[in-house]
Parts: C-alpha cells; sequence; structure tokens
C-alpha cells in the first residue's frame, strides 16, 4: 500500500511504520483522529478519507519532487492543499512554482500569523500577495494555543488589505473544505508575490 491509499483507520503497521510521524498541526481543519500523518519524498502528508490532502512541504525538497507528490496526489483522486506556502523556501523562487501547482488544480493555506505579521514583514508581504493573486484560498492557524484570535485578526488585517469579498471567500471556502465538498476557486493570477505592492503614493 502506498501513501495514496491512507484512510482513517490506516495505521503504522500498514504503512511500514517508520514513515509515520506523530501530532499534526492547524487541528481545527486536519483533525487527528480523521487523518494521518507521515513523510512522503521529503514532503509531510496529512491523507484521509476526506477528496483533500494536506502537503506540509520540507526545506530540503526541491520543486520537481513537490511537482511529482502533488501530481500523485490527484492521481489517487486527492486535491492537494499545500500548506503555509509563504513559508516554504522551495516555492519562494523567481520562477513563481506556487503558481503552476495552482493553475494545475492544487489549493494552499496561508498561516494566520503571516497574515498578521507576526512571522515577519516578509512572510506577511507574501501570503497577502497569494491572497491577492488568488494563490491561497485559506487561513489556517498552526499555532492551536491561540486559538481563533489570531484568526480573527488575521481575518481583519485581509478585510483592510483587500476586502470584504475576501473574507466571505474565505470563510466559505474553509467551510467546503471542512464538509469535504468542492470548492470554485478564480483563476490563479501570474504575478510576482515575492515583491511588495508599490503604493500609489510611493516615490
Amino acid at each position: 500500500m502506498n501513501y495514496l491509499d491512507v484512510s482513517s483507520s490506516y495505521n503504522t503497521e500498514n504503512a511500514g511504520g517508520s514513515n509515520i510521524i506523530e501530532s499534526s498541526i492547524y487541528s481545527d481543519i486536519i483533525p487527528h483522529d480523521q487523518f494521518i500523518r507521515y513523510k512522503e519524498n521529503d514532503c509531510v502528508l496529512y491523507s484521509g478519507e476526506s477528496r483533500y490532502a494536506y502537503v506540509d512541504i520540507r526545506e530540503e525538497t526541491s520543486v520537481k519532487t513537490v511537482a511529482g507528490v502533488l501530481y500523485d496526489l490527484q492521481l489517487g483522486g486527492h486535491v492537494p492543499v499545500i500548506l503555509h506556502p509563504e513559508q516554504s523556501d522551495v516555492l519562494l523562487e523567481e520562477d513563481l512554482p506556487l503558481y503552476r501547482f495552482i493553475r494545475n488544480g492544487g489549493l494552499s493555506l496561508v498561516d494566520a500569523a503571516s497574515v498578521t505579521g507576526e512571522n515577519g514583514k516578509h512572510a506577511q508581504t507574501i501570503a497577502l500577495n497569494m491572497l491577492r493573486y488568488n494563490l491561497a484560498h485559506f487561513i489556517g492557524d498552526k499555532d492551536t494555543n491561540t486559538g481563533e484570535s489570531s484568526l480573527a485578526a488575521a481575518y481583519t488585517k485581509i478585510q483592510s488589505q483587500l476586502s470584504n469579498l475576501s473574507v466571505d471567500t474565505l470563510k466559505e471556502n474553509k467551510s467546503m473544505l471542512l464538509q469535504g465538498l468542492p470548492i470554485e476557486i478564480d483563476s490563479p493570477i501570474k504575478k510576482n508575490y515575492l515583491k511588495k505592492q508599490r503604493s500609489w503614493f510611493s516615490f
């Protein structure tokens, strides 16, 4: 059995044991009792009976490896959701690999702490650009101790930087995600998400 076949009843004995790793993040989106967490090709994957599978990209991997993992997930009937792409060095290259992954059917989730600036200004700029260019579709709180307050602050920031509609869309997307329902998204925009947007009043 390979990693595309996992379900909520999958266990370490089925997986061969060595690839299974403990605990989880974004527990409000990836419930521990519904997903198995394991490592495959330098990516940490969360997969279960849902149509959605979550991909946490490790620093030591390559764009080619990530592309292969996403392709295999899609081949197995999953929609891959890339976790915190704004913090993944392999996606922060000038040829904009995240755009290609989203164009090819992937989704992504940015961390609330990146949106609010807690992960630094650079991560904040990238996260907001990813949202702005239809490259990110959900907001999640990686630190489960901060609860709803971090998410609320992130939505407030998005409301001020983007629009009320953006906030409503993100919340609706998350609701559909949690129900395992298909999500309609706008086409990704091919713009450099690494650069800060210039203000009309900047010189």
